[in-house]
Order: structure tokens, then sequence, then C-alpha cells
């Protein structure tokens, strides 16, 4: 048995076929037209379809694929330069003709216009029923402005193929049909590859330099474009053998909500399984592992009060994935300095929701108190052994001492911090000493500096 392991996010209605397997990278485009014409790429290069309506695609699951009246159909991209690559890329797409006698089948085409002139590149199946793909010049009708390639087989109405052309350079091109390097003669004699960015990428029309060959009757699926050259082994090992071929994908969307996968509709977590024959007659086993995305989650602290004039840092504390973040005031940054009293929220979002937590804050008066003592007795017992001042509430503190004769023995700027009545290390002789302090406080509406200063005995 073969496994191939797939991840796949997803939010909205999607589809998987087992042959689209190619590497993603460098993928431009990808529109599975699972209920729309979006691109899955990762561009966001959404189609308009203009006239085309959804139909079943090739295992018959209903609106998962394009159709084209033949009369005047298209789906429309947006123009940009991404869309109209350089040498080398590749395009890759299930096609179904209703009856190509006549007028053909126009796959895509970039650069489309009306003026007919040859530019961008085109797939198409032409009114024999051969697969052919080219690029223009910029030159008018005739063979001299492009130069292109067709199949080597007849491909047959009311019938499923998968296709993948391969763009290496302006004469080397290479056909895929159903998994089989298909690649017939050249046709054409331009000499160059030339891009007219401001013209849409279309799907259904092409304008070849005939008008009534402009449209064709027809049924796309899973168009995908990269800007390189998918390599042959690339594709090949993509289209698997005789072997069942088994392929996982894991999937997350929110919970309470739903989505279209396989013609099931999914809206609970769990494992689901799809069997099937595919259009090339393998065996195919699609195992879907659907879960619920997480909702993250968003801590603040408890209420809390604090000092008027006092600041505090909040910093909200989530876990998980989010989107976005917001405070309820609008403030912008992820962590802020509270110094108001109020009520303050904070929410996160993720794809399915949002989530929050607030704190009350409050700012009390606070008012200060300090004093100092007199006396103390370094002495070696419990009692008094250090000279320091008392209080509640107070900041930016620094205090001096002095001897007798106006020589500093001791400095600090921490408060709980006291003087032991040593100088460099030796004990100071018994009497008088001087101190000065300053330091701020509470006063009844905001913030005051004050200063102090008086004597302490010290006895032994």
């Amino acid at each position: 048995m073969k496994k191939i392991s797939i991840y796949i996010f997803l939010f909205l209605v999607f589809s998987v076929t087992i042959y689209a397997q190619i590497l993603p990278d460098s993928l431009i485009l990808y529109v599975p037209f699972s209920g729309n014409a979006n691109d899955y790429s990762g561009n966001n290069f959404h189609g308009t379809m203009n006239g085309a309506v959804l139909t079943a695609d090739k295992d018959g699951v209903p609106n998962n694929a394009c159709y084209f009246d033949g009369t005047d159909d298209y789906v429309e991209f947006p123009v940009d330069s991404i869309l109209d690559p350089d040498f080398p890329f590749t395009v890759a797409a299930w096609i179904y003709s209703y009856d190509y006698a006549g007028t053909g089948f126009r796959v895509i085409a970039s650069d489309f216009k009306t003026d007919h002139y040859y530019t961008g590149f085109w797939i198409l199946i032409d009114i024999y029923g051969y697969l052919a793909m080219g690029v223009g010049d910029g030159g008018g009708i005739g063979s001299s402005s492009y130069r292109s390639r067709k199949s080597s087989i007849v491909l047959s109405n009311y019938t499923w193929y998968y296709i993948v052309c391969v763009f290496n350079d302006f004469n080397d091109f290479t056909i895929y049909i159903d998994c089989e390097d298909r690649s017939g003669v050249y046709a054409g004699a331009g000499s160059s590859y030339v891009k007219e960015i401001s013209r849409p990428l279309s799907l259904g029309r092409h304008n070849s330099g005939y008008p009534s060959h402009t449209y064709g009757q027809g049924i796309i699926d899973e168009v995908s474009i990269w800007s390189r050259a998918v390599p042959a082994s690339e594709i090949l090992g993509a289209c698997g053998s005789n072997d069942t071929i088994l392929v996982e994908i894991d999937t997350a969307f929110c919970e309470g909500t739903q989505f279209l996968f396989e013609g099931q509709t999914i809206s609970a977590e769990g494992d689901y399984t799809f069997s099937y024959t595919s259009v090339l007659g393998y065996d195919s086993i699609i195992i879907l592992h659907a879960s619920y995305i997480e909702m993250p989650t968003v801590t603040l602290p408890e209420d809390f009060s604090m000092c008027y004039g006092e600041s505090y840092t909040l910093n909200p504390l989530v876990n998980g994935t989010y989107l976005s973040y917001q405070w309820s005031d609008s403030y912008t940054e992820f962590s802020r300095i509270i110094i108001d009293e109020g009520l303050y929220v904070f929410e996160v979002t993720n794809e399915c929701g949002t989530v929050q937590d607030d704190v009350y804050v409050t700012i009390d008066s606070c008012l200060s108190e300090i004093w100092f003592p007199n006396v103390f007795t370094p002495n070696g017992d419990i009692h008094n052994p250090v000279f320091k001042p008392e209080g509640v509430n107070i900041f930016d503190f620094r205090m001096m001492i002095f001897n007798r004769w106006g020589q500093l023995v001791f400095e600090t700027n921490d408060f709980e911090a006291g003087w032991d009545g040593t100088f460099k290390g030796k004990e100071c002789p018994e009497g008088v000493y001087f101190w000065i302090a300053t330091y701020s406080l509470y006063g009844n509406t905001d913030m005051i500096t004050e200063s102090a200063k008086g004597s302490v005995t010290l006895f032994r």
C-alpha cells in the first residue's frame, strides 16, 4: 500500500484529489472549485465566475467542478504579474470536453483580449481533439506569432483527463495526459515569449485569432499553476501505481461550525474515511482527521489596589495561538503601565472567536508615616542593634550619618538598611551622631519630597 500524508488546514468547503499531489513548492494558483472559484494556494487570487456554473466533478461530487456552456462562459482571475509567470512554469488540471469539433475547448489562457494578437500562454483542445499548449510573441494572426506543441494522441469527448503541461522554455514544452508523456509535434514560428501583465488570466476562453473559437463547452477542475518546471519523476510519482493509495489529511475547524468534504458534511471531531475508485482505475482511500481549533486563554491578575502615584505593569498571559489582541479602551500595546483606577479588559481573537479577562484596579490614598529613634545600643543583644527609621509608604530614601567632627560614617539608599555603629569595620565610640535624610511620601493628593535631620545617641 502506498501512503501519502498531507496536511491541509480547512475552514471552508474543500475537496482533495489524489492525483494532485505534486509538491506545493512554488505553487502560485490552486482552484479546486469546491463550492466557489477561490484560490487555495495562499495567494488569494480568487476567480470570478461569469456565466460558468458549478457541477459534479469526476467522482460525481456535486458543486465540485466548473461547467462552461461554450457560448460565453468563463472564469476570470485578478490581473497580477504572478499569474503571467516567466519560464519555467507548469499548469495542471482535470478537463472534460463535450464536443470539440468546430470550436475546440479553451482550458486556460493568460492575457485574454479581443484584438487577436498572441501574447501570454494558453492550453486548449483544438477542433481536431489534440491538446495544445503554446505562447505568443506579440504578433497578430498567423503561425509566425506563436510557438505551440500538440499532444501525440487525440482526446475523446465526454471523457475526463488529467493534464500537466510543463513550459520549460520557448522551444521546450512537455505534455502529460493521464500521467503519460504525450508530447507531439511543435507548430508556429514565433521567436519569443511576450506577456501583457495588464490582461487577466481566464479559464474557458482564449483569443485564438478567430472569434468563433473563443469559447468551448466542457468542465474544468483542480487547476494548479507552479512557477517552476515540475519534473517528470514528480508528476509520475503523483499518479501512483496499481497499489491502493492512502491519503491522510489533518484538518482543524471551529467548534459549532461545519464544512463540506467529498460531499459529506463534517460538523464534529473524529476520523472520516472515504473510499472510491479513481478515473484511472486505482483504488483510493482518504482518511480525514478532523479536530476543533483550540481557543486561546488569557489571564490578567486578580483585582488589586495600589497607592496614589504608584504604577503597575499589566502583562497579559496568553496561552495558545491568536490572530489579534485588543484592550477595551483601544490601547494598542500588548503590555501597559497602569496609573489610574478603573476596569481593564484584554481580549484575544482567533479564527473561531474571542476570549477575554479583566481586572479592576483601585487607587488608595496610602498616607505615609516615618519616624527616627534617638538612641540605639549595638551591644550584641537583640534590642535596638541598629539605627534606622520606621515607617510605611516611603520612597526614594537616602540617609547620611556623621560623627561630631563632621566625618561621614554611614550612608544608604535602602530604607530597610540600618547603621550598626561601625565605620570601616571598627566599632565607633559611644556618643552623639548626627543624621540627614531625604525621602518621598504620599501627601493627601500627590507625592511630596521631604528632608529631615536630627541626632542619635550610641550606647554600648
